[in-house]
């Protein structure tokens, strides 16, 4: 998939729209892949999405149609300040509660939740059309 194949992919920006709602509403620790690495992106603990057509987060602006997958750190620690003990939440069945709710499918491998975001069929990428799509 390319820009140009995305922008009228109306499904597929619907889907990233809830997505992104689900997966944004509280902090939490996401990683990425991209069809064109072979690694995963480091964890990171923010995720933006600056425009309609990208994401962002310490790894840079990328083309959701460069996505492969998204993964999601459920459990997080609460620091409740100095000589006070953290609490550790896990929002496992929250937020797989939220994303079924959407019709977002997942699946969780070592408790951590990840989301296909486009089939590998379609997918063929241009960093020409992220030029075109930051325009």
């Amino acid at each position: 998939m390319d820009y140009e194949m995305w922008k009228k992919d109306l499904k597929l920006q619907n889907f990233w729209r809830k997505l992104l709602d689900v997966i944004t509403e509280k902090e939490r620790y996401y990683r990425v892949k991209l069809f064109e690495d072979n690694e995963t992106t480091r964890w990171e603990d923010w995720l933006i999405e600056p425009i309609e057509c990208c994401i962002e987060s310490g790894f840079g602006p990328i083309g959701k149609w460069e996505v492969e997958w998204i993964e999601i750190d459920p459990i997080f620690e609460i620091k409740k300040g100095k000589g006070v003990p953290s609490e550790w939440v896990d929002d496992t069945q929250l937020i797989c509660e939220k994303l079924a709710k959407e019709n977002i499918e997942f699946e969780i491998i070592n408790h951590f939740i990840r989301i296909q975001t486009a089939p590998k069929k379609v997918h063929k990428s241009s960093r020409s059309h992220f030029i075109t799509c930051l325009l």
